[in-house]
């Protein structure tokens, strides 16, 4: 029912109210704790503002909160035993964050002294006792900072670490501390330094001038990091991002860098002078996007139309990998991936058949970016050859057809030359199937594979009285027990056997016995492209179909062929019924089957009702015909429009047609429309 279709839908592309990503996804900027302790109720996170946290064990949530961009303590339910907690961390059009978190039993420490004054050689003792309060020994503790070199020292038996603390600058130094053979800290904390002097200024900025960019950097784009301050002899150091510099100022109040920053994220630019307080700023380095479009042209710089262009991140593996863009030349050989692209290197493939295919690495700037590619043609075969009529040896003007194996997709069409019968394609290396067909001759199919530079296949075609194509339009199985008039009253019920496509192959049968050329197709795979200019007539077999010409794509063909002057011969027991009747089909009954109304189905047998005319004449003689009625779909009994003439009767009807013709062109009288 309705509810179902609407939880199939729901559950395969979302509800209305799924929040859908409308950007190229970037990258989240997530800091947080390295552990959680058992029993800790909170939890120290950084993530980019509107950003949903969530922290589960074993499945369970523990935590959930929205980031707001600054550190924040999440609550969480204090867990119980060790583990590891998984941190997932979501935001529309930013790529998912998951990162796993042991959950360790907690160690408690202590930092003598809490502070250290700026510049002065200071012992520092850091003591770590474990969860049940026992001194820890085997415990790194790393002290670091923007003046002063990593430096660590072990626990010992008594789980302390002395480390002697000289800091040149004003700031919290880290404290750290890891447990041999661990891979997370155990402690984490600051020791400040305290005594050091304030800038009077101080400031940090950043820019990519090249493209215009200020205030941020962005990945793969050198960019300048510029520190002004009112004092000369500061270093300006930055890290963070794939960077890490420094610069003196010297006698001057400017230090700068040029960097190029390898991802997304923040570089943290500090300004540090001896004695002074470190003065901090973060710098974004964010994802800015480029446009691509170009020309793809051949080697002799001609235009290539059909070209695929895809893009992949550079050195991806991309088998069986989605492209990140793409797009297909126009007949003027341009394309253009009308999307923003992230910046940076790409390796971009573009293919056609018969050009070698072309990889090339592209730097994709912010920006327009106007890139052409230049294909070389692959290596080609000259096929060449002969059409000539079977036992005489004429020379036949043929439409050769080039079909590519491995999709029958049409590479190439030519015509054999009349006088002599000759033609020549150029093919690229490949295998492929031939396809000969000359006016009244037997068409040949052949499979062919082009590995050499030049190749011979001449082609000789049998005559035939005329190239027939006949449709079948037979059901598959019957799909209904009764039939209805057009106010849905019962007006038959449905007994007897169905042929289910056999009067098409029996038709076809009997033309080939008759010395036609006769191609047989369903009306399903037919293309009525191939109708008019391959075909001398075609043949459309509905057989006792009860459904005929039920889909609207046939019957337009079929009109839209008739109407360009198309021979056709159109047969089945049910057509007239469902064009004129129910369900009814007006412009299908009037410009192809020229019915005008319908009387019955069974309709006895079948009378010559104008002997003069040629289709009752020619090549034969037509005489009066017994036919065995089993059901509806056998028989169809009705009238002509004004424009078309009853050539056959029935005898239970004998005013009302079996066989209607229409002949577009009286004189001489014939028909180009053949129904019965």
């Amino acid at each position: 029912g309705d509810k179902q279709v609407t939880y199939n839908l729901f559950h395969m592309h979302g509800d209305a109210f799924t929040r859908l990503y409308s950007e190229v996804p970037q990258p989240l900027t997530v800091a947080h704790q390295g552990v959680l302790p058992i029993g800790a109720a909170t939890f120290n996170i950084t993530a980019d503002a509107g950003a949903i946290v969530a922290l589960t064990i074993d499945g369970e949530i523990v935590g959930v909160a929205e980031a707001t961009g600054a550190p924040m303590d999440m609550t969480v339910t204090p867990p119980t035993a060790p583990g590891v907690a998984k941190l997932t961390i979501t935001k529309a059009n930013y790529y998912r964050y998951v990162e796993d978190v042991p959950v360790i039993y907690p160690v408690t420490y202590t930092i003598v002294p809490s502070t250290v004054p700026v510049n002065a050689a200071t012992p520092v003792t850091v003591t770590v006792w474990d969860g049940e309060g026992y001194p820890k020994p085997d415990v790194v503790v790393t002290i670091s900072g923007w003046g002063m070199a990593p430096t660590s020292d072990t626990t010992d038996a008594n789980g302390e670490a002395v480390i002697t603390v000289v800091a040149q600058y004003g700031e919290d130094l880290p404290v750290v501390g890891r447990t041999i053979g661990e891979p997370y800290d155990c402690l984490s904390d600051v020791l400040p330094v305290t005594g050091a002097l304030d800038f009077t200024t101080a400031d940090v900025e950043a820019s990519v001038a090249s493209i215009g960019l200020y205030g941020t950097l962005t990945p793969h784009y050198e960019g300048l990091i510029e520190a002004n301050t009112s004092h000369t002899g500061f270093y300006l150091m930055v890290d963070g991002c794939g960077v890490t510099d420094q610069a003196f100022s010297g006698g001057g109040t400017m230090a700068s860098l040029l960097v190029t920053p390898t991802s997304t994220g923040v570089i943290s630019a500090a300004v540090c002078r001896e004695d002074y307080n470190v003065y901090l700023e973060d710098i974004a380095v964010n994802v800015v996007y480029g446009q691509l479009a170009g020309t793809v042209y051949d080697a002799m710089s001609a235009p290539i139309a059909g070209a695929a262009v895809k893009g992949y991140p550079a050195g991806s593996d991309t088998t069986g990998a989605t492209p990140f863009f793409g797009d297909v030349s126009d007949a003027l050989g341009a394309y253009d991936m009308g999307m923003d692209i992230d910046v940076g290197y790409y390796d971009v493939y573009t293919s056609k058949f018969g050009y070698m295919t072309l990889m090339e690495e592209v730097f994709v700037q912010y920006g327009a970016n106007d890139v052409d590619f230049y294909l070389d043609f692959a290596p080609s075969g000259v096929v060449s050859g002969t059409v000539t009529e079977l036992g005489t040896g004429t020379p036949l003007e043929a439409t050769v057809k080039v079909y590519r194996s491995d999709n029958m997709e049409l590479y190439q069409e030519t015509t054999s030359d009349p006088v002599t019968g000759e033609y020549t394609v150029t093919l690229p290396y490949f295998n492929y199937q031939m396809n000969v067909r000359a006016y009244h001759h037997i068409p040949e199919d052949r499979g062919i594979s082009v590995s050499t530079p030049a190749m011979t296949e001449d082609f000789v075609l049998d005559v035939t009285l005329a190239n027939i194509l006949v449709i079948s339009d037979g059901a598959a199985a019957r799909s209904e027990a009764f039939k209805v008039d057009k106010s849905g009253n019962v007006i038959d019920i449905w007994s007897g056997d169905s042929d289910l496509g056999r009067s098409a192959a029996q038709i076809s049968a009997d033309l080939t016995t008759l010395g036609y050329d006769v191609t047989e197709e369903t009306a399903a795979s037919t293309d009525p492209g191939t109708w008019l200019p391959n075909y001398d007539f075609i043949l459309w077999s509905s057989g006792d179909n009860t459904s005929p010409v039920a889909d609207s794509a046939s019957r337009a063909a079929l009109e839209g062929y008739v109407a360009s002057g198309g021979k056709l011969l159109i047969e089945g027991g049910e057509l007239a019924y469902d064009a004129v009747s129910y369900p009814g089909y007006p412009t299908f009954a009037a410009n192809v089957l020229h019915s005008a109304d319908w009387t019955g189905n069974e309709s006895g047998n079948l009378t010559v009702y104008d002997g003069t005319h040629p289709v009752t004449t020619l090549p034969n003689t037509i005489g009066p015909i017994t036919f065995s009625y089993s059901s509806y779909g056998d028989q169809d009994a009705s009238l002509p429009t004004a424009d078309a003439s009853i050539v056959t009767s029935w005898t239970t009807y004998p005013s009302d047609a079996s066989v209607i013709v229409y002949d577009d062109n009286p004189n001489p009288m014939s028909g180009q429309i053949v129904f019965f």
